[in-house]
């Protein structure tokens, strides 16, 4: 079905809300500018008062009609501006959102890679707007389960980014952490210590081993090690503890929270490993 034909079949449920109880006086407004934008056949006015039309739908739940909408004003958004175009990219993202609040989770995901893509090209990988809607794709992979796609994606996202800035970009060390992070939470301790490692080496030869943040990343590393029974794992943990307590007790004192939970943390750890050796 091409735009007038959809339209024309739209505006019989347009004239059906105007002046109803459930329709303000802002909504009826952008439905009377749609279809004067359909009459006056001005694409680019036309396409934002659809959008604006279908947020009136979806503030009141029908989500059918905000979903038509949006997909209809689409291609009339791309053919003036580009694919890729910054008005484009925020149409997939309310897209998106009208498909979450559905239940249409597939198409909610689809969506919202389309998104990460295109703003990945238009900003760049490490582009607040980038990582905000990758943090949306990721969270609803991460409800729906899909954690091996949720590695995949932040992971080759993780990948472009250090392609083209470097593996010490700060960005790309904060998204490592998200995946160390999340995998340690749904107890895939493996892929938590690989993320986390990586943290790690790259910060000890970026910052220096003795960095601040170095040391947070080894007490983070040290945790997770800690979680095993494994003996190298233990000892490794122990290691980290200690050199960190060090660490943390020359960059901020002895007396420092950070440095108290780093000690009580290796002489745990330290119990741990006399504990599986006794064994």
């Amino acid at each position: 079905m091409n735009v007038d034909r959809a339209v024309f079949v739209l505006r019989y449920i347009f004239h059906r809300n105007l002046g109803t109880e459930h329709t303000d006086q802002l909504f009826q407004y952008w439905i009377l500018k749609l279809l004067f934008c359909e009459i006056t056949k001005g694409p680019i006015a036309r396409a934002s008062a659809m959008a604006h039309v279908a947020r009136g739908y979806q503030a009141r739940r029908r989500f059918t009609e905000a979903e038509s909408l949006l997909r209809l004003s689409l291609p009339e958004r791309e053919r003036p501006f580009g694919v890729h175009a910054p008005v484009v990219i925020l149409h997939w993202v309310e897209l998106a959102k009208v498909y979450e609040h559905a239940g249409k989770v597939e198409k909610c995901q689809d969506v919202l890679q389309a998104g990460v893509q295109s703003a990945t090209i238009t900003y760049g990988p490490d582009s607040n707007i980038t990582c905000g809607i990758l943090k949306k794709l990721c969270g609803s992979l991460e409800r729906e389960g899909k954690l091996d796609e949720y590695n995949e994606i932040l992971q080759r996202h993780i990948c472009t980014l250090q392609e083209k800035h470097g593996v010490a970009h700060p960005k790309g060390l904060e998204l490592l952490m998200q995946l160390g992070t999340i995998n340690k939470r749904h107890s895939r301790i493996t892929a938590a210590q690989e993320a986390y490692n990586q943290v790690f080496l790259i910060q000890k030869g970026h910052n220096g081993p003795d960095h601040v943040e170095t040391l947070r990343t080894a007490m983070r590393l040290a945790r997770t090690y800690g979680l095993g029974e494994c003996h190298w794992h233990l000892y490794k943990a122990k290691a980290l503890y200690k050199r960190a307590m060090a660490g943390l007790a020359m960059c901020l004192g002895s007396e420092d929270e950070e440095t108290l939970e780093a000690r009580f943390e290796a002489e745990h750890s330290l119990r741990e490993t006399r504990s599986i050796s006794g064994r």
